[in-house]
């Protein structure tokens, strides 16, 4: 265990991104005080620190590497109107000028080395680095645009591009020609959205579908074929009153599990159907109250009243880790088979 904030004051963690080839960290912080300002640190995966980038920012919220890790985009907020982007050139630990909007983003992700789309409050757009700075947004402009955008993801084996707009359920795709199609993908709120990792990507075909999954407090996660909207290939569920808080997929794509509130359910990707196996949670296995879900005012009135929830596999594939709140933990080593 390293403890990676060292500064004497308070700080909150607001972001944190790995690079791509695994070997630095970089983490976004904010300290307590109201005279604080933001930071970004990049660490070595031991924990020492590889580069300390330029602060003076407001927040952080979201933080994401290029793909050779050769620049860093950070998304800062002051408000809940305005946003502004900063891309750091991580070898020269140097920022470029940054780029004010007056919209509020909510994620970013990387096409190359050089683009990047961003999703926001009736925003989905595009922009380039050009002469070490960010060019002029380009914003897409049909009226079905006007939502929440909160996730957005790129598949680069297909080109195509998917976003959600979590409190009203609907999901866009848009194809490698830039065609946007949009749908009502769940009843409730949406809670993860991830294209199916592969473990040898040349296998995948023009004729293959590429798949696609969603989650959500409905209780159901969908696997979709981002090739052809927007028919479900599957439809996998948790059951009345369970609904998919998290969501992930193992490296080699071949399962998917989802989290509630105090279980883990595991299916087969393509087969779905009866889960291949399944973790519930004993009281005593979590702190009083934290497996619990809030009251109908919205605030559980024994612990935090905002539960967060998280569930990631190791690198292999052999084990799963749930997160809730301020516990983590590894039970794919407990799972009770069900086939």
């Amino acid at each position: 265990f390293t403890d990676l904030l060292t500064s004497s004051e308070p700080a909150t963690v607001t972001s944190m991104a790995w690079s791509p080839d695994g070997e630095g960290l970089a983490i976004a912080t904010h300290g307590k005080s109201p005279e604080s300002l933001g930071s970004v640190t990049v660490r070595t995966k031991a924990g020492a620190i590889q580069d300390e980038l330029p602060g003076g920012h407001d927040w952080v919220l979201n933080l994401a590497w290029n793909p050779t890790g050769s620049l860093l985009l950070g998304v800062t907020h002051s408000d809940e109107t305005d946003s502004t982007l900063i891309v750091w050139d991580v070898q020269s630990g140097q920022s470029m000028q940054p780029f004010e909007l007056e919209s509020a983003v909510m994620d970013a992700t990387w096409v190359d080395d050089r683009k990047f789309l961003l999703c926001g409050k009736n925003l989905i757009a595009e922009s380039v680095i050009e002469n070490q700075g960010i060019d002029t947004l380009r914003s897409r402009s049909e009226p079905e645009v006007h939502n929440g955008w909160t996730k957005i993801r790129y598949d680069p084996m297909t080109r195509t591009t998917a976003v959600v707009a979590e409190d009203s359920g609907t999901m866009a795709l848009i194809d490698a020609a830039g065609n946007l199609d949009i749908i009502k993908a769940h009843d409730a709120e949406i809670t993860g959205l991830v294209y199916q990792p592969l473990s040898n990507p040349s296998s995948l075909s023009d004729l293959s579908p590429r798949l696609l999954a969603t989650s959500s407090s409905d209780g159901t996660i969908k696997i979709w074929d981002a090739r052809r909207p927007f028919a479900p290939i599957n439809t996998l569920s948790l059951g009345r009153s369970s609904p998919a808080l998290a969501m992930s997929f193992t490296p080699d794509g071949y399962l998917v599990a989802a989290a509630s509130w105090n279980k883990v359910l595991i299916w087969s990707v393509e087969s779905g159907g009866v889960p291949k196996a399944s973790w519930n949670g004993k009281d005593e296995q979590w702190q009083i109250g934290a497996a619990q879900p809030e009251n109908d005012d919205g605030v559980d009135d024994m612990v935090d009243p905002s539960p967060i929830h998280s569930l990631s596999w190791d690198a292999d594939g052999g084990k799963l880790a749930y997160g809730l709140r301020n516990q983590v933990r590894v039970i794919y080593s407990a799972l009770n088979a069900t086939e």
